[in-house]
């Protein structure tokens, strides 16, 4: 079994794209790229979309290897034609809303500060507002299933090995076996 040198990692959030994509890192020894810290500011800014779209491209060419996690449409297409594998982590709805809203709850009480930024959630903001993460949860679910179906089906991804990882056992199956050839 040949190893991608260039993994992505596709998921609704909360599906654990980063647990994942730190773990194989970790067993690969990959170099790892969270899409979330490139784009996220302190005090919940958004980074500007060229100036991310730059960054990205920037980490994409520092290495031979590396694993990326997150959906973010603006650079699919920049990854995706480099990219070897892409893991799509598609569980239930139940499953993952279970996951974002325990990891919700956890944040909001530890305040552990999210990445580079140090970006805190409040419990106001996660269940409270428009920009809640439970919320864009909702609105994003069923899309990113409809999205991730075509794009494993478009033949300009031919190219890519997609896994499409659908329960939690199925994904320590994989792991294990991956880890066989690390």
């Amino acid at each position: 079994m040949r190893i991608a040198k260039k993994i992505a990692i596709v998921g609704t959030t909360g599906s654990g794209k980063t647990t994942l994509a730190r773990r194989l890192s970790e067993l690969l020894n990959y170099p790892h790229i969270e899409l979330d810290d490139i784009n996220w500011l302190p005090d919940w800014e958004i980074r500007d979309r060229e100036e991310f779209v730059v960054l990205v491209l920037e980490k994409l060419k520092e290495n031979p290897t590396w694993i990326i996690d997150g959906n973010y449409s603006v650079v699919r297409s920049q990854i995706w034609q480099e990219v070897e594998m892409v893991i799509w982590l598609d569980y239930s709805y139940f499953t993952n809303f279970r996951q974002l809203f325990l990891r919700t709850i956890e944040r909001t009480i530890t305040q552990k500060g999210m990445w580079s930024a140090q970006n805190k959630e409040s419990f106001g903001r996660a269940f409270f507002t428009k920009d809640s993460i439970l919320y864009w949860f909702y609105k994003s679910y069923d899309k990113r299933k409809i999205t991730y179906s075509k794009l494993m089906n478009d033949p300009q991804y031919q190219h890519i090995s997609f896994v499409h990882i659908q329960s939690h056992g199925h994904l320590e199956r994989w792991i294990s076996c991956l880890s066989k050839y690390a």
